[in-house]
C-alpha cells in the first residue's frame, strides 16, 4: 500500500478519540439520541444490505449438509479467496514476489497447510493498511477494533460485503433458533464505555432506538447498582439479553438475592467469555429462559453457535481451520492446540491461516443433534492465560475448582511463578474462614502441590474492554513457548 493509502488509515484511526470525547461530555439525553442515531445508521449498513438479505436462507441450508458438500464449498471459497489475496492485498502479493510460493501451488485446504505458513497477529496490528484490497478506499470501509489481551489496539476493516455477511450469520445462528430476530428489543452487557466510569449513580445505560438496544456498562455492575440494572430491564420490556457471561451471572446472581424473580427473557446469549456450568445454571434459573454460548471474533475468521445439546459447532462455512501444536504442526484430534483460521467472509481484509491466540479441543465425530460440523469441546483460553505446571502441563479451564457450594461471587486465578499462586475471591456473605481452606485444597487437586495464597477481594478489575479473565498467567514462556519458527521465517 502506498503512502498515501497507509496516512489515511493512520487518520481515520485518529479521529476516534476526538469522538469518543465529544460523545462523554454531552448530557444523558444527548447520549440517547446520539447512540440512536448511531444505531439507525449501523441498522441500514447491517440489514439494508443486498449480502445480508441474499445470504441468511443459504447459511441455513448449509447447516443440512454433508461433509463432502461442506469440503467443496470450503475449497471453492479458499480458491476465491486466494485470487483476491494475491492480486490486490500488498503483504500477499508480497509473499509472491519474494518467491516464497506461488498461486498455482495452492489447489485447496491441505496445499494451504503445506505452502503458506500461519500469521502471526502481530503483523496485522502494525500494518493493517498492508492487508487491505487496495482497490478500496479505507475511509469508506466500516472499522471494528479489538485490543484482545495485549491491549494494544487491532483495527479490522470490513467492507459492505463483509458486514453483510456477518450480521446474516448472527442472524441465522444465533437469533432466529430461539424465536428473536434483529427486530427484537434487547439488552447488551458490553464492554463499551458508554457512561464515565466516575459516574457513581443511574443510569448506567443508554437507549440505542436504532438497533432497539439497551446498552449496559459492564464497568459499573457494582452491588449496590444492580437492582438499577434489573428494574430498568423490566421497564424496557426487552425479549432477550446479550453479554459476557461474567456479567450476566452477576445480574442473575443478585437479581436472586434481591427476590427479583419476574424478569423473564426467550434466551441469554453469551460471549466473548467462558461460560461456566454454574453461571448456565443461575442465570437461566433467575431469568426463566436458556442460556446459550457463543464463540466468535472480530477478525470474523470463525464462529461457534450451540445446538440443542448445548455443545457448540464451529461453522465450517465461515472459514478453515487448523488446530495446531507449538511448531505449527496439526494435533491429533481432542487434543489442546491453537486455533488456526482462514476466514471466508471479509474479502477487504483477508487473514489467512491467522493465529487466533485462542487454545481449544476440537472433535470431528458427528454429533448427536445430527450436524455435521465440527464440535468445538472446550476452549481451554487464551494461549497466553494458560498456566503452565511442573510436568510441563498446560491448563486453561479450572472452574471446576470452584465447586458450585462455595460462597463466592466470582474469583480470578493468578499465576506468579511456576508454583507460585494467588486466587483472588469476591466472596459471598456466607463465607467464612474455614472457605478459604476448602478452596485451598480444591485448587491443589487439579494442579498438585503448590503455594497459593487465597486473597479476599471487594471487585476484580476487568479488562480494558470490560471482559474478566479468570486465568492470568505471568510466566514468560507462554509466549515463547507458542512462537512459531515458520510465522518467523515466513512472515
Amino acid at each position: 500500500m502506498g503512502e498515501g493509502r497507509k496516512k489515511i488509515a493512520r487518520t481515520v484511526w485518529g479521529t476516534l478519540p476526538v469522538i469518543n470525547k465529544i460523545y462523554n461530555r454531552v448530557p444523558y439525553s444527548i447520549k440517547n439520541i446520539l447512540a440512536s442515531t448511531y444505531g439507525r445508521r449501523l441498522y441500514r449498513r447491517r440489514y439494508a444490505n443486498k449480502y445480508y438479505l441474499d445470504a441468511i436462507d443459504k447459511i441455513i441450508e448449509r447447516e443440512t449438509w454433508d461433509l463432502e458438500q461442506l469440503s467443496k464449498y470450503q475449497d471453492a471459497c479458499l480458491s476465491s479467496l486466494l485470487s483476491v489475496a494475491f492480486r490486490h492485498v500488498p503483504f500477499y502479493r508480497n509473499l509472491l514476489k519474494g518467491g516464497k510460493i506461488g498461486p498455482e501451488e495452492i489447489k485447496g485446504r491441505k496445499d494451504l497447510t503445506v505452502v503458506l505458513p500461519v500469521l502471526d497477529k502481530s503483523f496485522v496490528r502494525q500494518a493493517p493498511e498492508d492487508f487491505i484490497d487496495e482497490r478500496l478506499d479505507p475511509r469508506k470501509l466500516n472499522r471494528v477494533y479489538t485490543s484482545g489481551t495485549t491491549g494494544t489496539p487491532l483495527c479490522i476493516y470490513r467492507d459492505e460485503r463483509a458486514d453483510g455477511l456477518a450480521y446474516a450469520f448472527y442472524e441465522a445462528r444465533w437469533r432466529l433458533p430461539y424465536g428473536i430476530s434483529k427486530d427484537s428489543r434487547w439488552a447488551m452487557l458490553g464492554g463499551k464505555l458508554i457512561i464515565p466510569q466516575t459516574q457513581r449513580k443511574p443510569p448506567f445505560w443508554v437507549w440505542n432506538a436504532g438497533l432497539n438496544q439497551l446498552y449496559m456498562s459492564s464497568y459499573h455492575l457494582a452491588p449496590e447498582f444492580v437492582e438499577s440494572y434489573l428494574e430498568e430491564i423490566k421497564r424496557r420490556r426487552l425479549e432477550y439479553i446479550h453479554g459476557y457471561a461474567s456479567s450476566l451471572y452477576t445480574l442473575a446472581l443478585f437479581a436472586e438475592k434481591l427476590g427479583i424473580d419476574d424478569i423473564k427473557f426467550k434466551v441469554a446469549i453469551s460471549n466473548a467469555e467462558p461460560l461456566y456450568p454454574y453461571q448456565r445454571k443461575k442465570i437461566s434459573s433467575s431469568f426463566n429462559c436458556r442460556v446459550v454460548d457463543t464463540y466468535g471474533c472480530t477478525e470474523w475468521c470463525f464462529q461457534g453457535s450451540e445446538c440443542s445439546g448445548n455443545r457448540l459447532h464451529l461453522s465450517p462455512d465461515v472459514g478453515f481451520f487448523e488446530v495446531l501444536d507449538a511448531s505449527n504442526n496439526p494435533v491429533p484430534e481432542g487434543e489442546i492446540g491453537e486455533l488456526v483460521c482462514t476466514g471466508f467472509v471479509n474479502y477487504a481484509q483477508p487473514l489467512i491461516r491467522y493465529k487466533t491466540g485462542d487454545s481449544v479441543r476440537v472433535s470431528y465425530k458427528k454429533c448427536g443433534c445430527g450436524s455435521s460440523f465440527p464440535v468445538l469441546e472446550s476452549v481451554e483460553g487464551r494461549c497466553d492465560d494458560l498456566i503452565i505446571l511442573e510436568d510441563g502441563r498446560r491448563v486453561g479451564r479450572l472452574d471446576p475448582v470452584f465447586k458450585q457450594e462455595m460462597p463466592i461471587i466470582e474469583a480470578q486465578i493468578i499465576q506468579n511463578d511456576i508454583n507460585v499462586f494467588v486466587i483472588k475471591v469476591v466472596p459471598d456473605n456466607a463465607w467464612k474462614s474455614n472457605d478459604e481452606k476448602a478452596l485451598r485444597q480444591s485448587f491443589c487437586e487439579f494442579v498438585g502441590n503448590v503455594n497459593v495464597q487465597i486473597e479476599v477481594v471487594k471487585s476484580i478489575p476487568r479488562t480494558k474492554s470490560g471482559k474478566f479473565k479468570a486465568v492470568i498467567s505471568f510466566m514468560g514462556g507462554n509466549d515463547k513457548n507458542l512462537s512459531s519458527e515458520k510465522a518467523n521465517e515466513g512472515v
